[in-house]
C-alpha cells in the first residue's frame, strides 16, 4: 500500500475519531444538564467510565496516539492536548481540514 492511500486512511480514522469525541463531550454536556437541577448546587457530576472520568480518559487516549509508532510518521501537537486532532502534520503540512461545523462544535466543548 502506497503513503498516499495510508495518509488518506489515517485522515479518515482521525476524522472519525474526532466527530465520535465531539460527540460523546455533547452528551455527557447533555446528560448533566438533564440532572444537574435535581441534585444539590454543591454536586458534580461527572461521568465516570471504569472509575474514571471520561473526560480524563480522552485525554490519556490523546497520549497513548502521539506517544505510539504514529509520531515516527506524523507530528502532533506536543505543547497542549489537541484531543481533536486539529494541528498534527505529515512532512510538515497539516493534515486535515476541519470543517467549519466541526470547529464550531468543539468550541463549544
Amino acid at each position: 500500500m502506497n503513503v498516499n492511500k495510508l495518509n488518506k486512511m489515517f485522515e479518515e480514522r482521525v476524522n472519525h475519531l474526532r466527530i465520535l469525541t465531539v460527540h460523546c463531550i455533547e452528551c455527557i454536556y447533555q446528560w448533566k444538564q438533564s440532572i444537574e437541577h435535581l441534585l444539590p448546587r454543591n454536586v458534580k457530576l461527572r461521568y465516570i467510565v471504569n472509575g474514571r472520568s471520561y473526560l480524563l480518559k480522552i485525554i490519556d487516549d490523546y497520549k497513548g496516539i502521539v506517544e505510539s509508532k504514529l509520531a515516527e510518521v506524523y507530528s502532533f501537537e506536543q505543547k497542549k492536548h489537541d484531543v481533536f486532532f486539529i494541528n498534527y502534520t505529515f512532512e510538515g503540512k497539516k493534515m486535515s481540514v476541519v470543517s467549519k461545523s466541526i470547529i464550531k462544535r468543539i468550541r463549544l466543548c
